[in-house]
């Protein structure tokens, strides 16, 4: 057993490749567990580091309390497009769930949070092509959020990164 244990320990292409699948699914992995892994493929005989790069982005998940900037802000150019749901809480008053499409029985609006303190909608639409009305291609394009008959421009939305949490209390271990 430990002759096994072993041997699947320094089997760096298999760890890699574990590795790479478990990223797949997740929106952020930290650059230095990124970096573990990029080292162990310039390394023929490190199947160690992708373990330990595994073993780094599992206990980051686990034991991390808050979002990253990364994970936060749409940024495609850098290979980060994060596209949030949003929808009011039914406490917000019909105020704001009389406009929202989630209190109306349709989707969640898309929304992304961009560098510069902005709050966008992602709105996608169907275009035909003009030579040939049977090929449709989705489109997405970016708006000022809130649009309805009363505010047709929309509503100017900022964020700001909270470095503490706030009255959330923190996640216990296991």
């Amino acid at each position: 057993c430990r002759k096994f244990n072993r041997v699947l320990s320094k089997d760096q292409a298999g760890w890699q490749d574990a590795t790479l699948r478990l990223w797949s699914r997740k929106v952020h992995v930290s650059e230095e567990a990124r970096a573990m892994v990029k080292d162990s493929k310039q390394q023929a005989k490190s199947g160690s580091i992708a373990v330990k790069a595994y073993i780094k982005s599992c206990m980051d998940a686990r034991l991390r309390h808050e979002i990253c900037w990364e994970e936060l802000v749409y940024q495609p150019e850098m290979g980060n497009t994060t596209v949030w749901d949003f929808r009011f809480k039914a406490s917000s008053g019909s105020q704001w769930t009389s406009f929202d499409p989630y209190w109306t029985g349709e989707s969640c609006r898309k929304m992304v949070f961009l560098p510069n303190g902005r709050v966008q909608q992602m709105v996608e639409e169907v275009v035909f092509d003009v030579d040939n009305p049977t090929k449709t291609e989705t489109v997405a394009h970016f708006r000022l959020p809130f649009h309805d008959t009363t505010n047709p421009t929309g509503m100017e939305i900022k964020w700001r990164f909270v470095e503490e949490p706030l009255d959330f209390p923190k996640k216990s271990m296991g």
